[in-house]
């Protein structure tokens, strides 16, 4: 039952945006620029996503460091997988996946792992808020966009300060669950998920694996506007490069709270915001956000499938958090290499 209110859930998210997306659309005009696009430039923008993705990686690396020296390979197609969870999934439920994966097969703390994946979310909002912030000196922002970036600039920049915080005084999280309204018949399991939580923030607490966090954030980011700036020349979009960085930040920042599978909707609809200030043609546009999110979706939920299956990994089990039973009887962790 749960399951099915996520999905549905997810379905609605996506049907408002995309109605609020197509609204006023002349589709023939859409439909000629779907056309008449060159899609020479997309097999490229594919390629680069996977640029993006080693930065990803690389950034998890950092954060993983003060726990465990884990190697590439496995965090990649760790993180592939939760990525293709988490475009088919509604809610971040690959944020979850990730982190019951990647716990399994290298015997580590779910609740640490998942505190490094939460390290990456803050990092990436308070990236895309500065990116947005920088943008807004050169062109006025929409009402939405304006208000979307006041929104997000609080909530990512005092999740950063409470994040480090917390990572430097732990006590303020286990007298958190400590609380009167928590139970005492789950408190003691409390505190113990918050010392494992606070063991994956240690990255948090090294002034250079910070600054190397934030360092492969806004490389990652950069990589990604690369990516909106090339599927653009498929639609001879001619604009400069800054503003395919400000579509970066607002579509981005639009699907960085849990919403629908693969933010389809919210992301179309920040990405014409933006296009739409710089005078693009309305219809060429919507064509473009509607490729672009293919260009970047379809290449990681392809790998994610092929590691799934490569693995015999169950999704279900990994989104409910099942397999510790199964790897308690014996049955092989998943991403377990097989021994000849």
């Amino acid at each position: 039952m749960l399951r099915k209110r996520r999905f549905w859930l997810g379905l609605a998210v996506s049907l408002f945006f995309m109605v609020l997306f197509l609204y006023r659309t002349d589709f023939r005009a859409m439909g000629d620029a779907f056309w008449g696009a060159n899609y020479l430039f997309v097999l490229p923008a594919a390629a680069v996503y996977f640029v993006a993705l080693f930065f990803r990686v690389g950034r998890w690396y950092v954060l993983l460091l003060p726990m465990r020296r884990i190697g590439f390979r496995n965090l990649f197609s760790v993180m592939s997988v939760g990525y293709m969870v988490n475009n088919i999934l509604p809610l971040r439920l690959g944020d979850l996946a990730r982190a019951y994966l990647l716990g399994e097969k290298e015997h580590l703390s779910k609740a640490a792992v998942l505190a490094t994946v939460a390290g990456e979310r803050v990092l990436d909002g308070v990236a895309l808020v500065l990116f947005l912030v920088a943008g807004a000196m050169f062109v006025p922002l929409t009402p939405l966009l304006r208000d979307m970036t006041r929104i997000t600039a609080l909530l990512f920049l005092g999740a950063l300060v409470l994040l480090i915080l917390v990572s430097f005084r732990g006590a303020i999280l286990h007298r958190a669950m400590a609380l009167p309204f928590i139970p005492l018949s789950i408190q003691a399991k409390a505190q113990e998920v918050a010392g494992l939580f606070l063991s994956g923030l240690k990255a948090m607490k090294s002034l250079r694996g910070l600054a190397m966090a934030c360092a492969l954030s806004i490389l990652m980011w950069l990589a990604e506007a690369a990516i909106f700036y090339m599927v653009s020349l498929s639609f001879s979009l001619e604009l400069p490069f800054w503003a395919f960085i400000m579509a970066t930040a607002a579509a981005n920042l639009s699907i960085s709270l849990p919403s629908s599978q693969g933010g389809i909707g919210p992301f179309e609809v920040f990405t014409l915001q933006v296009l739409l200030l710089f005078g693009s043609n309305a219809a060429v546009a919507t064509a473009y956000a509607v490729a672009l999110h293919a260009t970047i979706l379809l290449p990681v939920t392809l790998l994610g499938l092929y590691y799934l299956v490569a693995n015999h990994l169950s999704l279900g089990r990994m989104v409910a958090g099942e397999g510790a039973t199964a790897a308690r009887r014996g049955v092989r962790l998943p991403l377990e290499r097989r021994e000849p």
